[in-house]
This record gives C-alpha cells, structure tokens and sequence, in this order.
C-alpha cells in the first residue's frame, strides 16, 4: 500500500501542479490581451498632446469616454492590484472632471491658456506653457498605464 502512494503521490502532485500553472497562464494571456486594449484606448490622446498644442482640455473632453470604457474592461482583470488602480483612476477622473468635464466652461476650450497672463504675448512661454499642460496631462495617464505591466504573481 506504501509503495502505490509513494508512486501516486508525485503523479497526483505534478497533475495538481500542471492544473495552477495552466490556470495561471490562462489568466496572463487574459490579462495580456486586456491590457493591450486598456493600452490603445490612450494612444490616440497620447499622440494627440503631442501634435496638438494646447489643446489638452479638448483631447481630455473627446478622450475620457473612450478612457472610461477601457478601464470598466480592463479593472476586472487586476486582482489584488484593483485598489491602487482605482486610486489612480480616481485621480485621473478628478483631473478630466476639473479641466475638461460636464459643467466646465465652453470659454475654457477657446482660446489660448498661459501659466502667466502677462507673458501671454511671448512665444517662448505660450510653448513652456503648452509643455506644462501636456506633461500635466500625462502625469496623470501614465500612472494607470503602470498597471498593464505583468506582475507574474499578482
């Protein structure tokens, strides 16, 4: 009777092993593919901040939705990491509803936004200006991009 459990014991041990790291990998390709979706929701702002000068409330305003979509989806593929992406989506939402969400003043969309009213003539600070509102705006985007990495055992 020893002897069958002696050589069913690693047979049993290897299936049950075969079975969580299938099930692991599984969940990985899941993950994988969600948050290449997560992902690309933001490339187009992304590009957009880019080649769009001080225009970061109207991206934020034409993008968010597609944002907003994107995290839904992607949220239930975190696990124990949902609580510090919903901290950073927080903030990011706080930042879109703040510059660019329902209630903000059409006013805002138009025109030119500078740091310094009185330097609003001078190219060098419009630009400066325009720089500090894109890197703004990605310092709050990048944060939740942090999360599409793989965390192997997470």
């Amino acid at each position: 009777m020893q002897t069958i459990a002696i050589v069913l014991l690693p047979v049993f041990l290897t299936a049950l092993l075969t079975s969580i790291l299938t099930r692991h990998f599984k969940d990985r390709d899941k993950f994988t593919e969600a948050a290449g979706v997560f992902k690309s929701a933001f490339n187009k702002a992304i590009i957009r901040l880019g080649t769009e000068s001080g225009r970061y409330r109207e991206i934020l305003a034409d993008e968010f939705p597609v944002h907003r979509n994107a995290m839904i989806i992607f949220r239930e593929h975190l696990g124990k990491r949902k609580a510090g992406f919903d901290k950073a989506w927080k903030e990011y939402e706080a930042y879109y509803n703040e510059k660019a969400g329902p209630g903000t003043p059409v006013a805002f969309f138009i025109g030119l936004e500078v740091l310094d009213l009185e330097k609003a003539n001078d190219p060098k600070h419009i630009q400066e200006s325009n720089e500090f509102f894109k890197n703004q705006t990605l310092n709050h985007i990048n944060p939740l991009l942090k999360f599409t990495k793989i965390k192997w055992f997470s």
